[in-house]
């Protein structure tokens, strides 16, 4: 079983927001789920599938936990290297509602074997659910920002970050939405058996 690096990358998202792994290519796609799901800090609320190639609506081949349409295919059944085919990069869609769409892109190939993935790099920091896409995300992003600078939001903007936080946001929230966190990220990967035994 051959190693690729995998880089994953939230398109659209500004600031950049991406990862990259060490996973094995014939990891079944309910394992590189629960990958993207911890890397990018995904709390697992909605449906999901992935794609071959560039794009996810439209495409030819599509992968989803469970078949609702003719021509989806099981998830459960497949491999990365089935989702890749021939190609370098894959899609997986994450919220139907809010469009968080990853593009997945091979980066380098190993024929060596590993029995746990890797984190190789990141940038940018954990995500929000159900905050409205990649624009919503910029939003929290900037608003976040300025709250620690010690800026003031206008009403309608304190009302977005108290439907998202509760209230103001901690220090512990800043950090996680503003930074990379490789740690967290390895301990998250450290949990995901590379077999699939607990998927």
């Amino acid at each position: 079983m051959s190693t690729v690096n995998l880089r994953i990358e939230l398109v659209g998202a500004e600031p950049p927001v991406w990862r990259e792994v060490r996973i094995p290519r014939e990891i079944p796609l309910t394992v590189l789920h629960w990958t993207i799901q911890s890397v990018m800090g995904w709390q697992a609320e909605h449906l999901h599938g992935f794609a071959r190639g560039n794009g996810y609506w439209g495409a030819a081949a599509v992968w989803v936990p469970e078949p609702r349409e003719s021509n989806e295919n099981p998830e459960r059944d497949a491999t990365l290297g089935q989702l890749l085919g021939r190609g370098r990069t894959a899609t997986y869609m994450y919220d139907f509602g809010d469009d968080w769409e990853h593009r997945l892109t091979v980066q380098a190939t190993d024929p060596a074997d590993i029995d746990q993935i890797e984190l190789v790099d990141g940038r940018g920091g954990f995500m929000l659910e159900n905050v409205g896409g990649v624009y919503g995300l910029s939003e929290a992003v900037s608003l976040v920002a300025e709250l620690g600078r010690g800026g003031k939001l206008t009403a309608d903007q304190s009302d977005f970050i108290e439907m998202l936080y509760g209230g103001k946001p901690s220090p512990r929230d800043r950090k996680r939405l503003l930074q990379f966190d490789a740690d967290a990220v390895r301990r998250g990967l450290a949990q995901i058996p590379v077999d699939g035994a607990a998927s």
